[in-house]
Parts: structure tokens; C-alpha cells; sequence
């Protein structure tokens, strides 16, 4: 064997030892039923609320979809929707970034109140958005870097962070945390008290959904994955296919989406 080979081989071999303990170890009790498929033309799916209505967006509009109704939110002067929250079906948030505003709708997706950053005396420029708790949203301002509550029945804001270097590259939300992989791919989450923690690095990733604070579902060229971070574990999504490009995550109900539908799996978690 030449140097050449032989140093191919070895650099191949250390790979090998470095990745097959992340790709088997969490193998056991992993596995994904199918139980419904929906025809609807959806571009971005949003989630599920607790009374199991379907919220997505189809050319910008956003849709609440249930076996008994289907309602719409027209808004096309805001530009592209950025993010929708459903953590309170009641008060649900529509982020527009291009426009730097908030919309607040009721469950029949009424307008109840708008923000626009650009009119408050705060001059924030809004980079992420989302349902907090107490009349409270969370927010990153992109030209400060900081994560902040704002109470928008008072006008006041809270700082909870000191500067993100790394900035937000994907986000979560829910009414007690805030949940972000930042540019270089470490995860974080904060709580409303502003206490931050670190939970590691992800493996390379095209499409990520938080399952907790230390779990995550991600695609990497079509194929599905679960990483436990506390444990450095990598897994394969079994019987979902080899061709996911987008999904959503909650309460063991996996739903994958085309532009053509999408299809719900009962999963279990290793």
C-alpha cells in the first residue's frame, strides 16, 4: 500500500469511529407509523394547535384548516410572513420582518392589534418574534444583537441577553423560552428570567424543529435525523423516506409536507 493509500485509509478509518457511535447508539425503540394524509397546497407548515386545527401559509396567505372549517388571513401590504406563532390559538402573532411589524389575530383570525416597530419610539429593528407570557413577546433586535421581553401593553422592553455575537439563524418559541441555533450552529435557549443555557453544537443541517432543549429533528439531503445533544447521539428517522425537505414536530406527531399535502406520523422517540 502507498503513503497515499495508506493515509486515505487511515483518514477514512477515523471517520468511521468518529461517526458510526453517533449513527447506531439510538437505534433502539425509534419508529414512525403513518396514520393520515391531507391534500392541501401549503408553503410553509406552521404547527397544530391543542384543538387539532392545521395552520399554514399558501402564496403568503395564512390558513387555519379543521375538518370543520377553513379561515384565512390576507395581509399582502406587510410583505412575506416571517413567523407565525399558535402557542395561544387565542392570540395568534404574525411576524413580518420586511416591514418590521406584529400582528396580533383572534381565533377566527380576525386583526385584533397591529406593532410596527418602525412608528415605536424604540427604533427596533425586529430580526425574531414570539409569544410570551403576560402580555409579553420575545424579541431580537438585529442591530443590538439582544434578546429582549416586550411588554406591549405597557410599551416597556427588558433586556435578557448581553450581545448574540453569533447571532440567530433559527428559532423557537414557546410562552416561558426562547430557543435559537445561532450562525455557527450551537443551540441555546433562554427563559424569562434571562437565565441562558448552551446545549452543544448541530450536525450540519438543511431543516431543524426543536422536540426539547436538547433534542432536535433536522434533515441533511433528504433524509431525516434525531440528535440528542447531552448524549452526542445521532439517529436515522426510519419508514418517513429518503426525499424530506420539510416537517413539523409536536407531542410525537410528526407531519411532512409538499406543496401537494402532507402526511402525519405517530412517532417514538428513543
Amino acid at each position: 500500500m502507498t503513503d497515499l493509500s495508506y493515509f486515505s485509509f487511515m483518514r477514512i478509518f477515523l471517520w468511521m469511529l468518529v461517526l458510526m457511535p453517533m449513527l447506531t447508539s439510538a437505534q433502539r425503540n425509534f419508529s414512525a407509523n403513518q396514520i393520515e394524509t391531507l391534500k392541501l397546497a401549503i408553503d410553509e407548515f406552521v404547527g397544530y394547535d391543542q384543538y387539532n386545527s392545521a395552520y399554514f401559509t399558501t402564496n403568503n396567505v395564512l390558513v387555519k384548516f379543521s375538518s370543520s372549517e377553513r379561515l384565512e388571513y390576507h395581509n399582502l401590504s406587510k410583505g412575506r410572513i416571517s413567523h407565525v406563532d399558535i402557542s395561544n390559538p387565542l392570540m395568534i402573532v404574525v411576524f413580518y420582518a420586511d416591514f418590521n411589524t406584529i400582528v396580533f389575530l383572534d381565533n377566527q383570525l380576525n386583526l385584533i392589534r397591529e406593532i410596527d416597530f418602525n412608528a415605536n419610539e424604540s427604533r427596533l429593528v425586529v430580526a425574531a418574534a414570539g409569544l410570551a407570557e403576560q402580555n409579553k413577546l420575545w424579541i431580537y433586535d438585529s442591530v443590538l444583537q439582544q434578546l429582549m421581553l416586550y411588554d406591549y401593553a405597557n410599551n416597556r422592553f427588558r433586556m435578557l441577553s448581553a450581545p448574540l455575537v453569533n447571532g440567530i439563524e433559527y428559532f423557537e418559541t414557546t410562552l416561558t423560552s426562547f430557543k435559537w441555533i445561532d450562525r455557527v450552529g450551537d443551540v441555546f435557549s433562554c427563559n424569562v428570567y434571562g437565565e441562558i443555557k448552551s446545549f452543544g453544537k448541530m450536525p450540519e443541517y438543511n431543516h431543524v424543529m426543536f422536540a426539547t432543549d436538547n433534542t432536535l429533528f433536522f434533515t441533511n439531503n433528504g433524509k431525516l435525523f434525531f440528535t440528542d445533544l447531552a448524549k452526542n447521539e445521532v439517529t436515522a428517522v426510519p419508514g418517513v423516506g429518503n426525499s424530506v425537505s420539510k416537517f413539523y414536530y409536536k407531542d410525537q406527531i410528526l407531519a411532512i409536507f409538499t406543496n401537494t399535502g402532507l402526511t402525519k406520523f405517530q412517532i417514538t422517540l428513543p
